[in-house]
C-alpha cells in the first residue's frame, strides 16, 4: 500500500498514529511525503535526507520534529508531488494500492 502524506496535514498526523498500531502486521506501507501546506517541503525533504527516513518521518508527524533538508530530499518531495497530481489525487492522506 502506498501512502501520500503531508507532514503538516492534521489528518496525516492522526493517520500516522493509527498506522503505528499496525506495526508487525503482514502489511507493508510505503510513504511518499508530499508538500501541499506551507512549510511542508522542508520538513518532508528533511525526513527523506535523514539517516533513518522512517523514524524521521514519524518524528516529523507525531512529534513535530524537523530534520535538516537537502537537495536530494527536496527533489524527491517534488517528484512525489508530481506523481500525486498525475494520479489525479487531491487530498492527504491518500492510500493507493498496487493496482492504483
Amino acid at each position: 500500500v502506498y501512502l501520500f502524506s503531508d507532514p503538516l496535514c492534521p489528518f496525516c498526523k492522526e493517520q500516522e498514529a493509527d498506522l503505528a498500531k499496525l506495526d508487525g502486521q503482514n502489511l507493508r506501507i510505503v510513504v511518499y511525503p508530499v508538500a501541499f501546506k506551507t512549510g511542508a517541503r522542508a520538513i518532508s525533504a528533511g525526513a527523506l535526507c535523514a539517516q533513518n527516513p522512517g523514524a524521521a518521518w514519524r518524528n516529523a508527524l507525531i512529534r513535530d520534529m524537523e530534520a535538516a533538508p537537502c537537495q536530494k530530499g527536496e527533489a524527491a518531495v517534488d517528484a512525489n508531488g508530481e506523481i500525486f497530481l498525475r494520479l489525479g489525487l487531491g487530498a492527504t492522506p491518500t492510500f493507493v494500492n498496487g493496482n492504483g
